[in-house]
């Protein structure tokens, strides 16, 4: 019964990934996550997607990552798993600093990963103040600019997301942009530290395309803004962000998939071996419409043809899914070249060559299909003759010209 389960999630995989997800946070920040109520504004961008956000959040204005690893408030939500993303802002200040430790944001994630093993931890990548940290220019004189400070600051998200396997939402990457390319969209509150409704729309539209990997373009909420504003934020994080999740997910819980398979005892058999690594369930189509749950696979096919088979790993859910296909050649009859005429490469994909003898120039043809119907026919009018066979998909088909027949494998 399982196995039938399977086979039908994968199926119906391609129409889930365009159906409604449903994402469960945790958001463990400060004032920068709750100014404007960021959570909810995830989840108003989602719901306009079709999507829905489920959340919960803890964030004191003022509190740090050592903070929340001391609350046994913040560590408890943790504890209580069932996350499928746990999100870590810092203080807005400390990650620019040069004696800055990573220890909190390090064990928060290792306990994560402990109570949610099928969970992500997601850090926020804030971004400097308007005009720099005038608090600490004169003991650290790199923050004294924006460029300077922000600099700092997306290093130090980089880093702890690299070193903790954990994903980004490089919100400070979008906020410069906007900043430089579109500097009439006011980001700051006017204390040019927090964000104004514009910045937590932005932050909003990076952590709903990183959570839920999807375009943020459709999205119909604004949050008050104008269209032109929010349609002009929502097409940089596709951009920036979309268009670019490999820059922004250091995770390794992706399968790796792969097979080897060798020809079995029976006609047409073929034994499938499972050579993947961190993957919980598997999927093997056969090109000809068969499929199997197995890890491993035998599988007999009953006529000769050019068959891709495809394996597919997963690993929790579709953000742990990778796959690995490969071509199959069955053919029991196989191609004797002829003395008197010859076709290369064959195997083809679609270009080949018939070389003829210089007394059998216009000599017709015709290439016929499984099925006995005429594809394509003509005259071989020189002694090379180059053919574009232009057919979707992979088969046998066989080749006449004058006594002679040929089979030509499209892969």
């Amino acid at each position: 019964m399982l196995k039938k389960q399977l086979i039908y999630l994968f199926m119906c995989l391609p129409f889930l990934l365009q159906a409604q997800i449903v994402r469960n946070v945790l958001f463990l920040g400060n004032s920068y996550t709750g100014v404007n109520n960021l959570p909810q504004l995830v989840s108003n961008i989602a719901e306009s997607r079709g999507d829905a956000l489920t959340f919960q959040s803890y964030v004191p204005g003022g509190f740090t990552l050592q903070m929340h690893l001391a609350s046994s408030f913040s560590t408890g939500r943790i504890m209580n798993g069932n996350w499928d993303y746990v999100v870590l802002q810092d203080q807005s200040q400390l990650p620019s600093f040069e004696t800055y430790d990573t220890f909190p944001a390090d064990s928060l994630c290792s306990m994560n990963a402990k109570y949610n093993p099928c969970g992500r931890t997601m850090f926020y990548m804030t971004w400097g103040r308007k005009n720099g940290d005038a608090t600490n220019c004169a003991a650290w004189p790199p923050v004294c600019t924006y460029i300077g400070m922000d600099s700092l600051l997306t290093m130090r998200y980089m880093e702890m997301a690299i070193q903790n396997h954990a994903e980004l939402s490089p919100v400070a990457v979008v906020w410069r942009y906007i900043r430089q390319h579109y500097p009439s969209i006011e980001l700051y509150w006017p204390d040019g530290s927090h964000p104004s409704a514009a910045g937590s729309y932005l932050a909003a539209c990076c952590f709903y395309t990183m959570m839920f990997k999807k375009d943020p373009v459709p999205a119909t909420y604004t949050a008050g803004l104008s269209v032109t504003d929010a349609a002009i934020i929502r097409q940089a994080v596709k951009d920036l962000v979309f268009d670019h999740f490999a820059s922004w997910d250091f995770t390794e819980t992706e399968p790796h998939v792969d097979f080897t398979y060798l020809p079995g005892n029976q006609t047409r058999e073929f034994i499938f071996t499972n050579i993947s690594a961190n993957a919980e369930s598997y999927l093997w189509n056969f090109g000809d419409g068969n499929m199997s749950a197995d890890t491993n696979a035998v599988h007999t096919y009953t006529s000769d043809a050019v068959y891709t088979v495809t394996l597919t790993g997963t690993n929790c859910d579709v953000l742990g899914m990778n796959q690995q296909s490969k071509q199959i050649m069955i053919d029991l009859n196989p191609i004797i070249p002829s003395p008197t005429i010859m076709i290369y490469p064959n195997p083809t994909r679609g270009f080949f060559t018939v070389k003829l003898p210089t007394a059998s120039i216009g000599m017709n043809y015709r290439i016929v299909d499984a099925l006995g119907r005429i594809v394509q026919k003509g005259s071989l009018t020189r002694e090379l003759n180059d053919f574009n066979f232009d057919r979707p998909g992979s088969g046998v088909y066989i080749f006449q010209a004058g006594n002679i027949t040929m089979k030509i494998l499209k892969y």
